[in-house]
């Protein structure tokens, strides 16, 4: 049951790290920084950086 709940653990701590990042790289858009870029510093792929920006009508 231990390492159940901390694998639930882990997982709840890289969703949470992925999102921050999303959040990081929406921010980045709005200031006009490249998708390129945005995957450097991120190091989220294109395809969840371009995900993020149609959900938010950036791209």
């Amino acid at each position: 049951m231990c390492k159940a709940m901390e694998e639930m653990r882990k997982e709840a701590a890289a969703k949470a790290r992925i999102e921050s990042k999303i959040e990081d790289a929406i921010e980045m858009m709005k200031d006009h920084f490249s998708i390129d870029r945005i995957a450097k510093i991120t190091k989220l792929s294109v395809e969840q950086i371009t995900e993020a920006g149609r959900l938010q009508g950036l791209l």
